[in-house]
């Protein structure tokens, strides 16, 4: 059953373009690296936690895409179909099964980290934070769901260096809020107008907003010396700006 792997269903429903693929890698497996090298001492060990960290979250938060693809696509009046029609009735079939399977994927990774003796209490306050906050994102459709949203973009981002015991977690958290989630949401705030008016000039925005916004984050680092958050802006200033000149 493939759509019950680990970040099979994100590849065929949300990266799906040669384009997504590599802004995915980009704006989440290269953040991550920045982060580890940044706020711990980064060897072997330490990315095998991170990765068997985000295969434990991804297989958690692929079962908030499914619900809300499948059972709150529902509820909508022009839903958005995220895959084929025969990937869909493929899913749509097995659809209870899938998700067990991903409940038992992320089980199978708490109990080998924890054969590991690695500790797992933030770890699993995450899962279990992430599981909760979808659940209200896919069945309350108000403004709250901004917030869920905000909160799911902070949870996907921070869970897995929950795993790394000497890593500064305070650090990457300020990193993930305001580098990632913040930005993000004035992404989704766009988009939503960009499907209401039927125009491009909202997505037009995002691309300028995004430069912008690391422009002054990262004239706000060097003027206060907080050194430790200088790479990260700095990579994310660069790669928008690359992104709005390639748009504009």
């Amino acid at each position: 059953m493939k759509y019950s792997i680990p970040f099979y269903y994100t590849t065929i429903s949300r990266i799906k373009s040669k384009a997504q693929i590599l802004e995915y890698v980009a704006f989440y497996f290269i953040i991550g690296l920045i982060l580890l090298f940044t706020y711990t001492k980064v060897e072997i060990t330490t990315l095998m936690l991170w990765f068997i960290g985000f295969v434990g979250m991804i297989s958690i938060y692929e079962i908030g895409y499914l619900r809300n693809d499948f059972v709150t696509i529902k509820k909508e009046k022009s839903p958005k179909l995220r895959c084929s029609i025969t990937e869909r009735e493929n899913i749509i079939n097995s659809f209870k099964g899938i998700v067990l399977l991903k409940y038992l994927y992320t089980l199978m990774v708490v109990t080998i980290l924890y054969l590991l003796e690695v500790d797992l209490k933030y770890f699993i306050i995450c899962l279990v934070l992430i599981e909760a906050t979808y659940l209200i994102h896919n069945n309350l459709r108000s403004k709250i769901t901004y917030i869920t949203f905000f909160l799911l973009t902070v949870l996907r981002y921070f869970t897995p260096f929950t795993l790394i015991s000497n890593i500064n977690l305070k650090s990457v958290l300020i990193s993930v809020i305001f580098l990632i989630a913040i930005p993000r949401m004035y992404d989704k705030l766009n988009s939503k107008l960009k499907r209401k008016y039927k125009s491009t000039e909202p997505i037009k925005k995002i691309y300028r907003f995004r430069t912008v916004y690391y422009f002054v984050v990262f004239l706000f680092i060097l003027i206060l010396g907080l050194r430790e958050y200088l790479i990260i802006t700095l990579y994310l200033l660069i790669y928008r700006t690359i992104i709005y000149l390639r748009k504009k």
